[in-house]
Parts: C-alpha cells; structure tokens; sequence
C-alpha cells in the first residue's frame, strides 16, 4: 500500500502562489479595463480600482465617485447609445491565465 505525506509549509507555499496569480490577473483585467474605457474626459478611465476584498478575492470596480451612471451606461448601453464595454473585453482578455 502506498503512504502518503503531505508537506504543510508546500501547500501554503501552493497555496500563496496561487493567489499570487490571481492577484496580477486581477490587477491585468483592471489595467486593460482601463485602456479599453472611452475616452472622452478621461474620468471613466481614472476611476476604474482592483480592490483585494478578501485573502484571494478581488473586485474590479469603475465609475466610483463620478456623479452619474456613465460607467454602466458605457459598459451595457442605454435605449439611446450603443454599448462600448470595456469591462467585460478586459476579463475576456484575461480569461486563459
């Protein structure tokens, strides 16, 4: 029969790594979002953030602190405007890492 040892300080050391990568793909979509973001006065685009929420969980957030909806509005469109996503073409983007 075969014995098994398991190594704690290699699963931690796993386990660290593998948050690490999840830290730069987090911080990679927010770069993108923000190449991809209209540009029109460059607010959208300086108001996008990647904030750690938790040990390995991250949000990508746009449009904090504008006073209206431009960053939704831009992402899925409106009766009257096409949509120019910026968010979900970063993501994508980054979907393979």
């Amino acid at each position: 029969m075969a014995h098994v040892e398991l190594d704690r300080a290699g699963i931690a050391a796993l386990a660290d790594e593998c948050l690490s990568h999840g830290e730069h793909a987090a911080l990679a979509i927010g770069v993108d979002a923000e190449t991809f973001a209209p540009y029109r006065t460059g607010a959208l685009k300086i108001s996008v953030e990647v904030i750690e929420i938790g040990r390995g969980i991250w949000r990508i957030v746009a449009g904090r602190g504008l006073p209206d909806g431009r960053a939704v509005y831009n992402e899925l469109g409106t009766s009257r405007m096409a949509a120019q996503p910026y968010i979900r073409p970063a993501v994508f983007q980054k979907r393979a890492l």
